[in-house]
């Protein structure tokens, strides 16, 4: 942290906007001002003007740095563990396991991701996912301040915790108590690590109408708490401690005493204002309401910290020559894109570590062509198609067929068993189009004898939708099969009216 221009972070928490500037100087920070708003009485870029952060011209943004956070509650994150590779092979590795790990298509989803560490021949990696709509939308409410960055909160909370919470490096769980949802984080060596997101926060319980639902409440919150450590643990010591950021009111206490109650190791964390390596006239009180934009500022003001970039195949700051791929961000639509590749990947990271009603209302949230039903239906084979990606020969195979190009074809699903061929189901306009991803997958390094087996015309779309075999390398059959014509449209084969 050198002597550098100051930094202001805005963040969204509710319908609330709250904003500090910090500045840092020979290694010290200090927090210069803090203030906040109700978004209905303002907006992103006047809010920003009037925290004396008005939005420069395009060209004149170079030290002008203005934070966005963005609401990881509608933010997935996992943790993966991978064979330790080079840096080409393991994004492509990561992306494909990470995709078999979330509700959507990759076509609606944006991906980020950092390695914690690498020991034994394995790399652990921390990823977050987003639904692209919705990052799209949030972009749009925050575009006229010009952000020269967008981050987010769950990160800001972690760095909050380890500075101004009596946070240390050694691994712990972070819970930070929102107005309606609660963010529970794993933080390692000081930094995020993996997150989730409860739907249940500080107003349910002041809201509670009675005692009876309150403990209801409290029950429900401890069963979520409990999966979450449970899921945690599969990384860490099972006794690994619970820091609750507190601002000393009852309800916190009552969180924390409850917590401990179902012995869980839970003690409160509350906000210091001497010996945080901080400079700040902010109060404990005032360090707890501002502590996410504080920690984004931390973060933001930290060079050789390296954050979660979920937005920036998406949006590219004011001045910058980088170039935003938008949101059609994996591959132009008309190519085979890993989104059509991973038409199988239909399962919930939440879906072991929250309740029931938590996970309907996210996918509701998040997803309308998405039930929590197909979710369920789909889980056992998305569990083995996630096995099969571990080994290094199907994800050399995914991404070369995924490097094929051919406009207007989309694959709905791909089978891959040892000895014997692969087998691919997919859609086309027509038999031209399917005949040129014939012969370009034909080109595919290790792929041979690629087959059309069927191309019947679908009565709705009047797409032909095929099924294609090919060998791959030593996985498929030693005798090549015979080369056959597409059916003529509208007709079948006999094996698939059996």
């Amino acid at each position: 942290m050198n002597g550098q221009q100051p930094t202001a972070v805005i963040t969204q928490q509710g319908s609330t906007l709250r904003a500090v500037a910090l500045s840092a100087d020979a290694g010290r920070c200090e927090i210069l001002s803090a203030k906040q708003a109700r978004l209905s009485e303002t907006n992103w870029a006047q809010f920003a003007a009037e925290c004396g952060i008005p939005a420069p011209l395009p060209r004149e943004s170079t030290d002008r740095k203005l934070i966005a956070g963005f609401d990881s509650s509608s933010v997935v994150f996992s943790r993966l563990e991978v064979p330790a590779v080079k840096d080409e092979d393991l994004a492509a590795m990561v992306k494909l396991q990470a995709e078999s790990r979330l509700p959507l298509p990759a076509d609606k989803m944006q991906l980020a991701w950092r390695v914690c560490r690498e020991s034994a021949g394995k790399a652990v990696v921390t990823v977050a996912a987003g639904r692209t709509e919705r990052l799209a939308k949030f972009i749009d409410a925050v575009r006229p301040a010009q952000p020269s960055a967008i981050l987010l909160n769950a990160e800001g909370t972690v760095r909050a915790w380890l500075q101004c919470f009596g946070g240390s490096r050694s691994p712990a769980v972070v819970i930070s108590v929102e107005a309606w949802n609660t963010s529970v984080c794993l933080a390692e060596d000081g930094r995020l690590s993996n997150a989730v997101s409860l739907d249940i926060g500080a107003e349910d319980f002041i809201q509670a109408e009675d005692t009876g639902q309150k403990a209801e409440l409290t029950e429900r919150f401890i069963q979520d708490t409990t999966r979450v450590l449970d899921l945690f643990a599969s990384a860490t010591a099972r006794d690994i401690p619970v820091h609750v950021l507190s601002d000393e009111t009852s309800t916190i206490a009552e969180i924390v005493y409850a917590l401990s109650a179902a012995n869980i190791n839970a003690v409160a964390a509350s906000a210091r204002t001497a010996g945080i390596g901080l400079k700040t006239s902010l109060t404990a009180d005032q360090l707890y309401t501002y502590r996410t934009a504080i920690g984004l500022g931390l973060l933001a003001l930290d060079e050789q910290q390296h954050t979660l970039h979920l937005f920036d195949r998406l949006y590219t700051p004011a001045g910058s020559e980088q170039k935003a791929l938008g949101l059609l961000s994996l591959k132009k639509a008309a190519a085979i894109a890993a989104a059509a590749l991973l038409l199988l990947v239909f399962v919930s990271y939440a879906m072991d570590i929250v309740s029931l009603r938590a996970i309907e209302k996210s996918i509701n949230a998040q997803s309308g062509d998405i039930t929590f039903a197909q979710l369920k239906k789909r889980r056992q084979l998305v569990t083995e198609v996630a096995r099969q990606r571990q080994q290094t020969d199907v994800l050399k195979l995914l991404t070369r067929v995924n490097s094929v190009e051919a406009a207007g074809v989309l694959l709905n699903s791909i089978e891959y068993k040892r000895d014997k061929p692969v087998k691919i189901i997919g859609e086309a306009p027509g038999t031209d189009l399917l005949y040129k991803f014939q012969e370009a997958l034909i080109k595919v390094q290790g792929v041979s004898s690629v087959t059309i087996q069927s191309a019947p015309q679908d009565a709705k779309t009047k797409k032909l939708r095929f099924t294609m075999t090919f060998d791959y390398k030593s996985a498929g059959r030693a005798e090549p099969l015979q080369q056959k014509k597409p059916e003529p449209p509208g007709t079948q084969s006999q094996k698939e009216q059996q």
